[in-house]
C-alpha cells in the first residue's frame, strides 16, 4: 500500500483479496458521496437559472445604501456573534442544529464589508445549505 495526496492507494498485486475488496467499497462510498453533492449542486444551479429567467440577472446591493444602511453591518455582526454563541452551546450539549449553523453563516456573510471576504462567507452559506439538504434527505432516507 502506498499513499498519494494523503489517500491510501492499494497495489493490487500481493494484496489480500479481502483487503482489496474493502478498499474498493471505501472508494465507491466516497464516490457516491461526491455524486450526491454534485446532484444537489445541480439543483442549486437550476434554481439560479430559473430565477434569472423570471427576473433577469440581479445586481442588488448587499445592504440598503445610504444613511439607513450604515448600521446594518454592526447589527448583522451582533447576530452572527449571537448565533455563534448559541451554536457553541448547542454543540457543547450535543444538540447542534442546521437552523443556527445556517443563520450564523448568513449573518457572517451579511456583516462582512470586504467583497472578497463576503464571497468566501457566501460560499460557506452555500456549503452549509447543501449539507443541510443532504442531511434532510438522509433523515428521510431519500436516495439521490
Amino acid at each position: 500500500m502506498t499513499e498519494i495526496n494523503n489517500e491510501r492507494v492499494f497495489e493490487l498485486n500481493d494484496q489480500d483479496p479481502e483487503l482489496v475488496a474493502r478498499a474498493f467499497v471505501e472508494a465507491m462510498e466516497k464516490i457516491a458521496k461526491h455524486f450526491k453533492k454534485i446532484g444537489v449542486s445541480a439543483e442549486v444551479v437550476n434554481e439560479v437559472n430559473r430565477q434569472e429567467e423570471e427576473w433577469g440577472e440581479q445586481d442588488h446591493p448587499f445592504t440598503p445604501e445610504g444613511v439607513i444602511g450604515n448600521g446594518y453591518h454592526a447589527e448583522y455582526q451582533w447576530r452572527a456573534d449571537r448565533w455563534k454563541r448559541e451554536n457553541d452551546y448547542r454543540a457543547g450539549v450535543g444538540h447542534p442544529a442546521w437552523d443556527g449553523i445556517l443563520l450564523e453563516e448568513v449573518y457572517e456573510a451579511l456583516a462582512e464589508e470586504d467583497p472578497e471576504k463576503r464571497e468566501v462567507e457566501l460560499v460557506q452559506v452555500a456549503a452549509v445549505a447543501v449539507s443541510a439538504i443532504l442531511a434532510s434527505r438522509r433523515a428521510r432516507s431519500v436516495n439521490l
